[in-house]
C-alpha cells in the first residue's frame, strides 16, 4: 500500500499497521523521515531492521551502487534506504506500508505498483519542488496511482479533487474519496454502501485530524476485504483504541504536562493548536 499526502501518511500507516498486525498478518513498514537514526526507516511488526540485517543488505547493494558511481549517476541516501527496505519486506512479509519521501510521481518510492494508493491530504509544503499552487502539489501527489488500482483519497478541496480525478481518469483508477464514498460524522466514520460504522470516541491518537486519518485507514480496510484480505470488526476497531505514535501529540509528561509533536507545516501547526485548545 502506498501512501502520499503533505500530513497525516504516518499516522495512517500506523492505524493500517496496527490493525493488520492485530490479524496476524507480518507487516513491513517504510517511513521517513527516522527518530532513531538511519535504520529507523524501516520495520517489520513495530520491529526495526536490526544493523547486522541492515549491513548485510548495504553490503549486497554495494556493487551496484558502485556501478551507478562509476556512471557518475549516484544513488541518494534515500534512494539506497528505499532499495535496503524493499529487500529486506521481499521474503519476510504479507504485506507492506510505504510512505512517500516527498510528493509522489517522482518520489524514489514510486517504482511499483500497489494494492491500494492512498493520498492522506494535500496542502503547502516543500514548494520549492513541488510546486507554488495546490494543483501544482496534487498534481506530484497524484502521480502515485496506478493503472486500474484503487486510490483512497482524504479531506480534500474541490480544486484539488479536479486534479486528482483528471489523472484518475487516464489510468482508469476507480476513487474513493473522503465525503462521497466514507465520512467522519462526529465521532462515528461510516462507509457508503456498508452496513457497519465504526466509533472513533476512544481513538487512541488525540485530535480530530486524526479522526479524519482513521476513516481514511477504514476505507482501505474495506478496500482490503474486497481483496480478499481477511479482517474481522472486533480486531478493527480494538487497534483502533490501542494506536499511537512517537511525536504525534504525544504526552511524555504530566503536572506539568509536555507534549512532542512533529508539526512541521502550516496545515499542522494548525491541526496541533486545534487539538490543544480543544
Amino acid at each position: 500500500i502506498h501512501v502520499a499526502g503533505t500530513n497525516g501518511k504516518g499516522s495512517t500507516i500506523q492505524i493500517v499497521d496496527e490493525v493488520l498486525q492485530a490479524h496476524q498478518y507480518r507487516v513491513g513498514v517504510f517511513t521517513s523521515p527516522s527518530f532513531t537514526g538511519i535504520t529507523g526507516h524501516i520495520f517489520i511488526n513495530g520491529e526495526t531492521i536490526s544493523k547486522n540485517d541492515f549491513l548485510q543488505l548495504l553490503n549486497e547493494l554495494l556493487p551496484h551502487i558502485q556501478l551507478l558511481d562509476g556512471r557518475d549517476n549516484h544513488p541518494t541516501e534515500f534512494e539506497i534506504l528505499t532499495v535496503i527496505g524493499l529487500m529486506y519486506f521481499s521474503e519476510q512479509t504479507d504485506i507492506v506500508l510505504v510512505e512517500t519521501g516527498m510528493g509522489g510521481r517522482y518520489d524514489t518510492t514510486n517504482c511499483f505498483t500497489p494494492l491500494i494508493s492512498v493520498i492522506t491530504s494535500i496542502d503547502y509544503d516543500h514548494m520549492g519542488f513541488l510546486g507554488d499552487t495546490i494543483e501544482e502539489i496534487a498534481f506530484h501527489k497524484a502521480g502515485i496511482m496506478k493503472k486500474e488500482h484503487p486510490l483512497v483519497i482524504g479531506k480534500v478541496t474541490e480544486a484539488v479533487r479536479k486534479v486528482i480525478d483528471k489523472e484518475a481518469n487516464k489510468l482508469a483508477v476507480p476513487v474513493y474519496a473522503y465525503g462521497v464514498d466514507f465520512q467522519l460524522d462526529g465521532e462515528n466514520v461510516t462507509i457508503k454502501n456498508e452496513a457497519i460504522s465504526y466509533d472513533t470516541t476512544h481513538l487512541g491518537l488525540l485530535g480530530v485530524h486524526q479522526k479524519e486519518n482513521a476513516s481514511v485507514a477504514l476505507m482501505v480496510f474495506t478496500l482490503l476485504q474486497k481483496l480478499g484480505w481477511e479482517l474481522e470488526t472486533n480486531y478493527i476497531k480494538k487497534a483502533l483504541q490501542q494506536t499511537t505514535l512517537p511525536g504525534r501529540l504525544e504526552v511524555i509528561h504530566e503536572h506539568p504536562t509536555i507534549i512532542l509533536d512533529s508539526a512541521h507545516n502550516v496545515a499542522g501547526v494548525k491541526a496541533l493548536a486545534k487539538t490543544i485548545e480543544n
